[in-house]
Formats: C-alpha cells, sequence, structure tokens
C-alpha cells in the first residue's frame, strides 16, 4: 500500500508530487516542509543553524563558505564577499585581517606580502604605498642608500669620494 510520507530535513513538497525537492543553495528546511528557508549571504548551514562564515571566508549566497583565494584578499566573519587590502598593507596568510608594510617597505592595492625599498629610496613611516628617493631636497640630493629596505632618511648616504653638506637656504636669493 502507498502511504503519504513527511519529506526529510532539507527537502522540501509542495504537495501533489511522489517526490521530495532537496533544499538549494545553502537552503535548509525542518522534516515535513512544504519550502525551503534561505540561509543568508555570509553564512552557512551547520545542520542545527544559520553560522556566520569564518573569517578568511565567504559566502555570497548563503551556502557553503568559500576560501579568499585572490591574491591580497581577505575577510571577516560573517562576509558574503572578499575584499583586497589596501595599499601599504598585505592580506596575512589565514586571509583573516591585512598588517600595515614596515617601514623600508611598500605595497599596492590587493598584495600577499609588502615589497622592500629598492637601492636609492626610503620609507620611514608604516603602512606607505611607496618609497621615497634619497636624492631630493627632501632627503639628502646626490644620495643613495646602501642597502634594499631602507626604513629612514638617515639611511641616504652620498656615494664613495662624496660627502653631506649643509647648505643654507639663504644661499638662494
Amino acid at each position: 500500500t502507498n502511504t503519504c510520507e513527511n519529506c526529510s530535513a532539507s527537502k522540501y513538497s509542495a504537495g501533489g508530487s511522489d517526490s521530495c525537492t532537496p533544499c538549494g543553495n545553502g537552503g535548509h528546511s525542518e522534516a515535513g516542509s512544504s519550502s525551503c528557508i534561505s540561509t543568508p549571504p555570509g553564512h552557512y548551514w551547520s545542520g542545527v543553524h544559520d553560522l556566520p562564515c569564518p573569517a578568511g571566508t565567504f559566502s555570497e549566497t548563503g551556502g557553503s563558505c568559500l576560501s579568499c583565494s585572490e591574491t591580497g584578499s581577505y575577510s571577516s566573519p560573517g562576509a558574503s564577499f572578499c575584499l583586497l587590502s589596501p595599499a601599504g598593507s598585505h592580506a596575512n596568510l589565514d586571509r583573516s585581517s591585512t598588517t600595515n608594510c614596515l617601514p623600508g617597505s611598500f605595497s599596492g592595492i590587493g598584495q600577499d606580502s609588502c615589497t622592500m625599498c629598492e637601492i636609492g629610496k626610503f620609507s620611514h613611516l608604516p603602512g606607505q604605498e611607496k618609497c621615497e628617493f634619497c636624492d631630493t631636497d627632501n632627503a639628502v640630493v646626490g644620495s643613495t642608500t646602501v642597502a634594499a629596505g631602507t626604513d629612514s632618511k638617515s639611511g641616504c648616504v652620498c656615494p664613495a669620494t662624496k660627502y653631506k653638506s649643509q647648505i643654507s637656504k639663504s644661499n638662494f636669493k
């Protein structure tokens, strides 16, 4: 004999059907339901509750959480999309946050690491998106650095056979 049965959890039937339909896209239902409940974006269904996706992951439509895998991307808990690390910082390995570049280094938008300032340049503050040239009025005209990754203006030195002199602004009338 045929009998009418309840659909199991995460399946539904609106009636008039010989089968139950699975809830799609992270939807869920209790046993015996006639419809599914949608899991909100940034969340996943644990089998008991809608829970926020962990930091470093996202869910656009609700359902399974996907890793932030694009270079320089990260997310906080409950994210529906990943962000790109701002210039002057890099995404942490676990993709849950960003860290400012240290003095002597820089980065553009969406980076996984910071780049050391090249020889002849420096950055004296954390979180820089570019390095400054030593050979300017702002540092020491005609100077360079001994190595990459220079983290202060005092690292700008004159090349061999030269010395640093102080030029008075009053000489320029």
